[in-house]
């Protein structure tokens, strides 16, 4: 075999072989400077956040974070997830999702650096985002998880889950699902004074096994509660305006 053939062949196993998924740790006694081994964690959320690769795992050990994580390095694959898990009661103010394929699991966000807006943030680039045992309670009127469109309504973001969530002392709406193709599965919403449960203006949608109790009115509010509000804009031309189409709703208790 002639040695540029071997050298070629070369090559190209060692391009297929698949990337070595790294596992990285916060903890509020780390510092930023270390590796984020679990002997020598990182100190911030958005730290691991910036370093993760596709297949990555950061596991954020029991604390009190005082950041809002923005989302905006690598992007993960469906194949090879960059999952951020909190190890134990982890509390952070939320997070800004602007790449694919993040897995979010165990979080209590509280939405302080975020008043009037949403506490977990789905940017139209963040598909295939999976929400998981999220609990949502925010100090200030801030909205709990929204997805926001793209360009085009009703196509992204895609493919997201939100399961096993709950939403507590909402002050503003609790989630609003932009795009396409999500479902909202086994989620809770528990509030005395929530506006909207369920903004549902994302098309191909299934909401399915969620609980609705004791959402009522916010003190002093104008807006009613709906547990699901949906419109369109009269007159709008398909593609335009605020709608949802294609949706199952199953299973759910009010």
């Amino acid at each position: 075999v002639a040695r540029s053939d071997m050298r070629l062949t070369l090559a190209l196993l060692l391009f297929a072989l698949p990337l070595q998924a790294a596992t990285y740790y916060v903890a509020t006694t780390g510092n930023d400077g270390n590796p984020g081994t679990q002997a020598q964690p990182w100190r911030t959320v958005q730290r691991a956040a910036n370093a993760v690769g596709a297949g990555d795992t950061v596991y954020v050990q029991t604390g009190t974070y005082d950041e809002r994580v923005t989302i905006n390095g690598a992007s993960g694959t469906a194949g090879n997830r960059i999952s951020l898990l909190a190890n134990g009661a982890v509390t952070l103010y939320g997070f800004n999702v602007q790449r694919p394929y993040y897995t979010l699991n165990g979080f209590k966000v509280t939405g302080v650096l975020a008043p009037l807006n949403a506490i977990v943030l789905l940017q139209p680039a963040a598909h295939g985002t999976q929400l998981l045992s999220l609990t949502i309670e925010p100090v200030l009127e801030s909205g709990g998880i929204f997805m926001l469109q793209g360009a085009v309504w009703g196509v992204e973001p895609s493919n997201c889950i939100v399961r096993s969530c709950l939403f507590t002392n909402m002050q503003y709406h609790g989630l609003q699902c932009q795009g396409n193709n999500h479902l909202i599965e086994s989620n809770t919403w528990f509030s005395p004074y929530g506006q909207d449960a369920i903004r549902a203006f994302a098309n191909n949608t299934t909401y399915r096994a969620n609980v609705f109790t004791n959402w009522s009115n916010l003190t002093g509010s104008a807006n009613h509660p709906d547990i699901v509000q949906s419109w369109t804009v009269v007159g709008a031309a398909p593609g335009a305006g605020y709608y949802a189409t294609n949706c199952v709703f199953e299973s759910n208790l009010i």
